[in-house]
């Protein structure tokens, strides 16, 4: 889901200057960010209570299996299924010390853009949230949640619907630049387009 979403969201935002600014935030800047101590040290605390590395690999891990699954589809037989597995559990084990090495900085990054994003009052509310039973039930379950057969399979629907509208998108990029080309003298042709001329031959 996240994956299409940001393909929609690189979708929408090539049309430049047709989404209006949004509203003024309490964002600040990276400077301020770092001065603001107090507010820096709560977004520090909840980036810590909202990502847990045990759960970003756990994410990662069902993410990847999830796919492998969809690719191999419903007829492949358990030994096939248990060598996926163990593929993607060697490829996670060579990734891991990478994701440790890095992962200080990538939360640190997290906690100046929620503390740019959020007023003090506000990251105190995180906070609070996150370290209640609840909040700590509902950070935990992401992984859960997003992996769940129901929320797949209607993000899975979801996919399906809207592809068909990235790639008519795609092509009509693709017959702009090429149009943009042939103007300027050169002979160019849009793949895309081209492929399905050759196809309705």
């Amino acid at each position: 889901m996240k994956i299409l979403l940001a393909s929609i969201s690189l979708l929408l935002t090539s049309s430049a200057g047709l989404a209006a600014e949004p509203a003024a935030t309490a964002r600040l800047t990276t400077a301020q960010v770092i001065a603001n101590a107090e507010r820096l040290e709560l977004a520090r605390q909840f980036v810590a209570l909202s990502q847990p590395a045990g759960d970003i690999l756990d994410m990662i891990r069902e993410s990847a299996l999830y796919a492998a699954s969809e690719q191999l589809g419903p007829d492949a037989d358990d030994a096939t299924r248990a060598e996926v597995e163990q593929n993607v559990d060697r490829v996670l084990a060579k990734f891991t010390p990478k994701f440790e090495a890095q992962r200080p900085a990538i939360l640190d990054a997290y906690a100046q853009a929620y503390a740019r994003q959020f007023t003090t009052e506000e990251l105190r509310v995180l906070v609070a949230f996150g370290s209640s039973a609840a909040g700590k039930h509902f950070l935990a379950s992401t992984v859960d949640i997003e992996t769940d057969p129901v929320v797949a399979t209607a993000n899975k629907l979801l996919s399906d619907a809207l592809l068909p509208v990235l790639d008519e998108f795609k092509k009509d990029a693709c017959a702009q630049h090429a149009a943009q080309r042939v103007a300027m003298g050169e002979k160019a042709v849009c793949p895309l387009t081209e492929a399905d001329e050759s196809r309705s031959l």
